[in-house]
């Protein structure tokens, strides 16, 4: 029985008595079969999660911070499922998931409870659904999108929101440029200290705003001998400079809660 077989019989005993040293020297690659190739012939049927002991005064610790890290890759696990769910358009089923009382539950059992609640109430697919309707009309109707979109609620400002708005920047006119940065910091300025955008949210707007700013800044640079464009350009990276600064004290304030 080679090494990768033993592990994944020792995985898949119900009962394990103890458990089971892997040892060799430094370097011959211990942590890569169990990162690499034990998750690989696992991953339909087992959650493989690695944790340091240094620092760790008793086994009733050991056992919180095993716990911790296994209900994060469920999280992420969850997440993914209905992400993906989404993208396909499928019918999320969650009626029979009804955990009404949350007291005594960790942090981490919570937020992986939050993620199946806001999928089963919906909010999951509108958010979703709003973005993917924001990015596609910045692209194929970039004079009329702020018509459609600024009404929706969004859960954050993302990297491919940013991409689409530099796209419809870049092909509206003249006059629609000068009008633009109004529009977006009127639709975005509403947005950052609302409810649907938590803390997750807010670092997510950050990182789009910042990727908006850094495109709009190679368009200064692009625009250098086109001073209408330039100057427009200039005043749509202050609008977002604003929006950044606001999403920092967004980000502050809800630290200190």
């Amino acid at each position: 029985m080679s090494t990768l077989e033993e592990l994944a019989y020792y995985c898949k005993l119900n009962n394990p008595v103890g458990a089971l040293l892997l040892t060799g020297e430094w370097g011959c690659g211990k942590t890569y079969i169990v990162e690499n190739d034990l998750k690989e012939l696992l991953k339909d049927t087992h959650v493989i999660i690695r944790v340091s002991f240094f620092g760790i005064p008793t086994i009733e610790e050991l056992h919180k911070m095993v716990k911790a890290s296994w209900i994060h890759r469920v999280e992420e696990g969850i997440k993914r499922r209905i992400e993906d769910s989404i993208s396909k358009g499928e019918t999320i089923e969650l009626d029979r998931i009804t955990i009404s009382d949350l007291n005594g539950y960790t942090d981490e059992e919570k937020a992986a409870y939050s993620i199946i609640k806001s999928a089963r109430d919906s909010s999951y697919t509108m958010y979703e659904a709003n973005r993917r309707e924001y990015v596609h009309a910045m692209r194929s109707i970039p004079y009329e999108a702020f018509v459609h979109v600024s009404s929706k609620r969004y859960n954050c400002f993302d990297e491919e929101m940013a991409e689409a708005t530099i796209d419809a920047y870049k092909a509206v006119d003249n006059p629609t440029k000068a009008q633009f940065p109004g529009y977006f910091e009127g639709m975005w300025q509403n947005y950052r200290h609302s409810f649907d955008i938590g803390k997750d949210g807010a670092e997510k707007s950050r990182v789009g705003f910042s990727k908006l700013k850094d495109g709009l800044e190679m368009l200064c640079e692009e625009y250098s001998d086109q001073p209408f464009k330039k100057r427009f350009t200039e005043a749509f990276v202050s609008v977002i400079d604003k929006l950044l600064e606001s999403e920092e004290d967004t980000s502050e304030d809800q630290a200190d809660e």
